[in-house]
């Protein structure tokens, strides 16, 4: 499974394989600069505190390094779903099955194809405010099972099938909930207080 420190060095480069329909890139700062910004070793993030929000960007979940380790599935639900801060409209909507309100800065995971619809009118698992790093993966398979290929309406229909398709296909465990915490520190992710925010010594900001 590749290091923290390789995944960080991905997380700085453009996704090579995102659909073509994104509008999305990755944070656009060096691959050293990620790197030394998130390879600090887990419980050194730990200590970190939430950086001052709305200086960053959506970008991808998907980084470049995902095809060695996970599933073509896994990639291309990765290439659906993107990483967000909490806006204003954010704000005023709980996620749905939570009872915390959403705060300023708050790091969520939605369906990228869904972003420009109104909180209140998203369909079904269309967003989620993970507590954790390593319920990134459980709730990106949410996403991926209920929203992408049940309730969403505004993702093209080759993505559903192609997705519909990669999931038939019977494959070794690749990556897990690991690989996904530890993807989520490359971009620069913490914990604190029960949720996910970028941190001000483990993240990159937008240029």
């Amino acid at each position: 499974m590749l290091s923290v420190g390789t995944l960080a060095a991905a997380a700085a480069q453009p996704p090579e394989h995102v659909l073509v329909n994104s509008d999305q890139a990755s944070p656009a700062v060096s691959a050293p600069k990620a790197a030394s910004a998130a390879a600090a070793a887990p419980e050194d993030q730990d200590k970190d505190e939430p950086a001052e929000p709305g200086h960053r960007k959506p970008c991808p979940l998907f980084m470049s390094c995902d095809d060695e380790d996970l599933s073509e599935f896994q990639c291309m639900v990765r290439k659906q779903i993107e990483v967000f801060e909490a806006g204003k409209e954010d704000l005023e909507v709980n996620a749905r099955g939570r009872n915390r309100p959403i705060i300023p800065g708050q790091v969520g995971i939605r369906c990228r194809h869904c972003k420009v619809v109104p909180p209140k009118l998203r369909q079904r698992a269309a967003l989620y405010y993970p507590s954790k790093l390593d319920r990134l993966y459980q709730m990106s398979q949410t996403i991926a099972s209920v929203h992408l290929l049940e309730y969403c309406q505004h993702i093209p229909a080759d993505d559903r099938n192609g997705l519909i398709k990669l999931r038939q296909i019977k494959s070794a465990a690749l990556g897990g909930k690991k690989y996904w915490a530890d993807a989520g520190r490359a971009l620069g992710l913490i914990e604190h207080d029960k949720r996910l925010f970028y941190g001000k010594n483990s993240a990159v900001k937008d240029d």
